[in-house]
């Protein structure tokens, strides 16, 4: 009987502005292999009988709250503002989303962006776990020219809100720090080796990372 390989998996983790969903999609393409990102959300709400905007609210706790933040500072309204919660416990969204996470880094070859894949997966073989990091300034700039914010000041309350956010969630839900090195194979400053580069870097590891394995 054939031995069974692991997949090959890249989970990302990242600061918001540094490139996350650009880079894994490029990886992705340039792999010849899935991403992920939506279909996660779908299937989590699917499973649980809920809507996707619900679950949207609430998977990370700062994917619905970046779409609030960037809604308020772009039309004027209380930036601050967060949706009511929906009746879904926080414990039975994640349990879910794990397993949804879980199952497609078992079935298929793909790049997972968020979510807290990389720590969910980091003990499954295969996945090559990456951290994008960058400064605020830079990651500022880049939000505000991403979502047209009127000034680099506006897009700097919502990259620092948002990082508090994914800090708290980690250390609620792995009882770990985010950005702690050592739950990583891969530490990318985007900022200073830049994204073209970066990119080159993580196919890099994953291809010599699929030979020897």
């Amino acid at each position: 009987m054939p031995e069974h390989r692991p997949h090959r998996v890249i989970a990302i983790a990242r600061q918001i502005g540094a490139g996350g969903a650009y880079l894994g999609q490029r990886l992705a393409r340039a792999l010849g292999i899935a991403y992920f990102d939506r279909e996660i959300l779908d299937e989590t709400a699917r499973q649980l009988g809920v809507s996707c905007p619900e679950v949207a609210q609430r998977e990370e706790h700062v994917n619905g709250l970046l779409e609030g933040l960037i809604e308020g500072l772009a039309v004027g309204t209380d930036p601050y503002f967060t949706p009511p919660r929906v009746a879904v416990p926080d414990q039975a969204l994640h349990q879910t989303q794990a397993e949804v996470i879980r199952g497609l880094a078992r079935r298929t070859d793909c790049v997972i962006v968020g979510r807290g894949a990389a720590r969910l997966l980091e003990n499954q073989p295969g996945v090559l776990r990456v951290f994008l990091h960058a400064s605020l300034a830079w990651r500022s700039q880049r939000i505000q020219e991403s979502y047209h914010l009127a000034t680099v000041a506006e897009a700097q309350i919502l990259v620092e809100r948002v990082d508090r956010e994914r800090r708290q969630f980690y250390r609620r839900l792995f009882r770990t720090e985010w950005v702690d090195a050592r739950h990583y194979d891969l530490c990318l400053n985007v900022e200073q080796i830049g994204l073209e580069a970066s990119e080159g870097i993580i196919l890099a590891a994953a291809r010599q990372r699929a030979v020897s394995r």
